[in-house]
């Protein structure tokens, strides 16, 4: 049974006797109790369904049908392959019968037909775990994270990860949220080519930018200026640097989806099944929640972003990755220092609050403030501040510093900021 109860589930059965039966196996595995013919029986016959299954003769049948039980695993993934024909079979006929029907709009077929797909390839299939069972889980997970981190994906900003523990996971929903120009595009750019440079599979959903002008920022750096390139006038030497920025990008695994169609929300969620089905997706990174738009009707918009929050969250458990959401704040015309984000900024914008992990506020002083310095008299220009200001399973209400180059293109830890924070 330790075998193959991760393979098999009693919906892997196709003749309702057998399915009984083996949830009698499990139920009797969970409680350590002796698997005989005779236990069995008993088992059965104390739940009222011994005569279901066709009494103790079925059972002996059964018994006497296998004559060894060597090429155990083998036959339960048989079985399994059985039953992904069979879901497969109720797919098609699910989605023919519904791409006749004119009440279902296309986009909405497609999305079922790429979740049902992506189901029966991941083999989600709701299973409730046991105490026993979640506790062995969460035993492997910890190996795991020990032995190779993998389940880890770095920020790529030290200071960030240590108030992470040690950066993103699955399946958090992490919210970058900020007003005009505190950088949060720069921020999910910088973590894109982090996560890609680390060997992950990144999905980006550039919602406001081309795929062109995602890749200019990425290689605008050690010497190459956009407003160069923007404007055609790029020296020879930044020719040159701009090919080895280029070169040391090509073959990372980024994929970038910038059309109009992916702001719906169907869209996304398809396309997220598609990659996952393919075994080419570690993180999404969505820029950003405002673009996004759905088909439904809601009386008010913060309902409808409300509604997408609490869909790109399931999205996340679902496929078992960290989606980073960037979320526009609205601007303020206060003094510089009222200008720091808050949790209630986000009040107005549905459920992100509730819905989110984590909640990340990037904020730069220096550009409501020329003159803008911290408490120790330095100059806000190219610095700024992260703030945590939800970690569900962390540090929250945090802070750690950042430092950018003079394009606002790179973000680095800035140490000496950092050093005055006190560490717990």
């Amino acid at each position: 049974m330790t075998d193959i109860e991760n393979i098999l589930t009693p919906e892997s059965f196709y003749e309702e006797p057998n399915a009984i039966i083996f949830t009698t196996l499990l139920e009797m595995q969970a409680e350590h109790k002796p698997i005989t013919v005779l236990d069995v029986t008993m088992a059965l016959m104390a739940k009222g369904k011994a005569e279901a299954i066709g009494g103790p003769v079925y059972l002996a049948e059964l018994t006497r049908s296998v004559a060894s039980t060597a090429f155990l695993l083998e036959h339960a993934k048989a079985l399994r392959q059985c039953e992904k024909q069979r879901g497969l079979f109720l797919l098609g006929e699910k989605i023919k019968a519904m791409s006749s029907d004119t009440f279902f709009d296309v986009d909405e077929v497609m999305e079922y037909a790429d979740k049902g797909l992506t189901e029966l390839q991941l083999n989600e299939q709701g299973h409730v775990h046991s105490l026993d069972e979640s506790i062995s889980r969460y035993y492997e997970w910890c190996v795991s994270n020990a032995e190779h981190k993998s389940s880890i994906i770095s920020s790529g900003l030290n200071g960030l990860d240590a108030i992470l523990d040690g950066g993103f996971r699955a399946p958090d929903l992490i919210v970058v949220g900020g007003r005009p120009s505190m950088g949060k595009t720069a921020l999910a750019v910088q973590f894109a080519e982090n996560f890609i440079r680390a060997g992950k599979h990144v999905l980006f959903f550039s919602l406001e930018m081309t795929d062109i002008q995602l890749i200019g920022r990425m290689v605008a750096k050690n010497g190459v200026y956009s407003s160069h390139v923007r404007q055609g006038t790029m020296s020879t030497d930044e020719w040159r640097q701009q090919d080895e920025n280029l070169g040391r990008l090509q073959g990372l695994r980024l994929h970038i989806a910038d059309s109009n169609e992916h702001k719906l929300l169907s869209a996304i969620k398809a396309e997220a099944y598609r990659f996952k089905r393919k075994g080419m997706m570690d993180v999404i990174i969505i820029d950003y929640l405002q673009y996004i738009k759905t088909k439904q009707r809601f009386e008010k918009r913060y309902l409808e972003v409300g509604y997408i929050t609490s869909e790109l969250k399931a999205l996340a458990k679902e496929l078992n990755v960290p989606i980073v959401l960037l979320a526009q704040l609205g601007r303020k015309n206060d003094a510089a220092e009222d200008q720091v984000p808050k949790m209630e900024d986000l009040r107005e914008s549905g459920n992100i609050e509730q819905d989110a992990d984590i909640i990340i506020f990037p904020h730069r002083p220096w550009v409501y403030n020329n003159e803008a310095v911290d408490q120790t008299g330095r100059s806000w220009k190219n610095r700024g501040v992260l703030y945590v200001a939800k970690n569900r399973e962390g540090q929250r209400n945090v802070k750690t510093y950042f430092m950018t180059d003079p394009q606002f293109k790179e973000f680095s830890d800035d140490e000496l900021a950092n050093e005055q924070l006190p560490h717990e």
